[in-house]
């Protein structure tokens, strides 16, 4: 009985594993071309 709630538990874990990681990768890509955009706004400024 126990080992059926740790294996439900572990299905949720992934599931909200599975659920959070493209939302992390998505979020890390748009705070990478944030930091590009803002960099080259500043390389422009200084021109």
């Amino acid at each position: 009985m126990r080992n059926r709630a740790i294996c439900q538990r572990a299905k949720r874990l992934r599931g909200i594993v599975l659920f959070v990681f493209p939302f992390l990768l998505c979020l890390f890509f748009v705070l990478e071309v944030a930091a590009r955009c803002s960099d080259m706004i500043q390389f422009q400024k200084q021109e």
